[in-house]
C-alpha cells in the first residue's frame, strides 16, 4: 500500500502567498488610478510631469503622498464623472424610448 506524503508547503504559507499577491493587484490598480488621475487632472504639463518621475522613483512615498495632497480632489473627480456618466444614460435612455426624461 502506498503511503502518502504531506505537503511539503505549509498551509500558512499558501495563505501567506494568496495574501501578498492580491495586494499586490490591489496596488497595481491603485498605481493605475493615480496615473489615470493626474492625467485626467487640471494640473500642468510640468506638475504632471514631476508627479509621474516621483511616483516612478519612489512609489509607496510617491502614492503616500500624493493621496494625501490630491486625495479630496481624486474624490470629487470620480464623482463628477460618474455623475455625468448617469445623467448621460438616462437622458439618452429616456430619448431613444421618446419620452422626456423625469426632472428631479
Amino acid at each position: 500500500m502506498r503511503r502518502l506524503r504531506s505537503s511539503s508547503v505549509p498551509l500558512l504559507d499558501v495563505f501567506w502567498a494568496l495574501l501578498m499577491f492580491f495586494l499586490f493587484l490591489a496596488w497595481i490598480s491603485l498605481i493605475f488610478t493615480i496615473f489615470g488621475d493626474i492625467f485626467r487632472s487640471e494640473m500642468g504639463g510640468l506638475a504632471k510631469a514631476i508627479w509621474v518621475l516621483f511616483l516612478i522613483v519612489l512609489p509607496f512615498l510617491g502614492v503616500l503622498i500624493y493621496l494625501i495632497v490630491h486625495g479630496h480632489d481624486m474624490q470629487n473627480r470620480v464623482k463628477h464623472r460618474q455623475d455625468m456618466g448617469i445623467g448621460a444614460s438616462r437622458g439618452s435612455l429616456y430619448t431613444d424610448l421618446g419620452a422626456p426624461p423625469p426632472t428631479n
